[in-house]
């Protein structure tokens, strides 16, 4: 898997800097360009890119649990991990009322506790975030029935990450792996970060530019596409002004 090191190599590449002699300015602008790309992909095919697994440890009788604060949405499926079995999913708190009285015999909140059969998510405002400095979005999910004393364990969830934000210190630490699968870090990830250079008046590689601009376009492209959930043909990205205007020369 590249590292982002690597990514910021490919930028100085661009910029025809040396890593060893850029300045405050040209790192800031390279750093610039890969989060702006690494935000493209996120918005353009977040179903894919920002998925990660996650595990919630279940307490006795506790049918309630709040996701980490960088959980956006809770993907299909959510399983058992003891046995593989998934969870039945609900997509709302009345239709997990109407769940327990009929398959459980009790009513929401006061339903004995048990084997989980199903699950719901609920995303609530984050009251405790009063600063506005993290997404205010608190996103909970709800166990049914609540585990009993036999059945706890852990549930596997496959969740949307909000978009990660490099910082500078990330541009020099080897340990550092991009944020993208590896097949789509060379092609997507490295084509974006170049144009998006481009666009910088640090950008001398003038004779690259045809290149470039190629490469940008099969990797819109493979973004467009890379999303099974995507409509064939279709991309929903909205592209800076002057990298439109450079696609139509």
């Amino acid at each position: 898997m590249l590292t982002v090191p690597q990514i910021y190599a490919a930028v100085l590449e661009v910029f025809g800097a040396e890593p060893d002699k850029a300045t405050a300015a040209v790192k800031a602008r390279a750093l610039t360009d890969i989060n702006a790309a690494l935000q493209l992909m996120a918005e353009a095919g977040e179903d894919f890119y920002g998925r990660e697994e996650i595990t919630v440890t279940l307490a006795t009788g506790n049918g309630i649990y709040v996701l980490p604060k960088t959980v956006q949405s809770v993907l299909d499926p959510v399983y058992r991990a003891a046995d593989g079995v998934p969870l039945r999913k609900l997509a709302s708190r009345g239709q997990a009322q109407v769940y327990q009285q009929l398959f459980a015999g009790g009513t929401y909140g006061g339903i004995s506790s048990g084997r989980p059969l199903a699950y719901f998510v609920e995303s609530l405002r984050d009251t405790d975030n009063v600063t506005g400095a993290e997404d205010n979005v608190k996103v909970r999910l709800h166990v049914l029935p609540p585990p009993g004393a036999s059945h706890t364990g852990n549930l596997v969830l496959n969740v949307i990450s909000e978009a990660g934000t490099l910082t500078e210190d990330d541009l020099e630490d080897d340990t550092k792996k991009v944020p993208v699968p590896h097949k789509y870090a060379e092609s997507i990830l490295l084509p974006l970060v170049r144009w998006n250079a481009t666009t910088s008046h640090f950008f001398v590689a003038k004779d690259m530019l045809d290149r470039y601009r190629e490469d940008y376009r099969q990797a819109i492209t493979l973004l467009g596409m890379a999303d099974p959930a995507r409509t064939e043909g279709r991309l929903a990205v909205s592209e800076p002004a002057q990298q439109r205007e450079r696609r139509a020369a």
